[in-house]
């Protein structure tokens, strides 16, 4: 029950809604942290849970393949990106060092 208790909001709270006022406020880094802090601690808490029957079993192997299937789409983003950034600079067109910085750490921020 307590579990079911914790992740109750997935339903009750309108999370398309949530969504779109959290971009309409346009938020700066720190909600943004604080919103995946949040999202970060409800995943740990399904990545800790003791596998004990096949039914959890199977609810971990799906979060894998969910986990995966956020990798592939991440390359999907991030590489017409970073292939763009590596054309503009092979053809030495000047580039601010924020931007550089900012596309060669995508995948390092994704990861964290």
């Amino acid at each position: 029950m307590i579990h079911i208790r914790f992740f109750e909001f997935l339903w009750k709270e309108d999370l398309n809604g949530l969504f779109n006022d959290f971009i309409k406020n346009e938020p700066d880094e720190l909600m943004i942290k604080r919103e995946v802090d949040c999202l970060a601690k409800i995943e740990k808490q399904r990545l800790m849970v003791n596998v004990q029957t096949l039914e959890q079993l199977n609810d971990a192997l799906r979060l894998l393949e969910e986990l995966s299937d956020m990798e592939n789409k991440v390359d999907k983003i991030y590489l017409p990106i970073e292939n763009i950034y590596a054309d503009l600079q092979r053809y030495e067109l000047i580039l601010t060092r924020q931007e550089i910085e900012q596309v060669s750490s995508l995948r390092d921020n994704w990861s964290q």
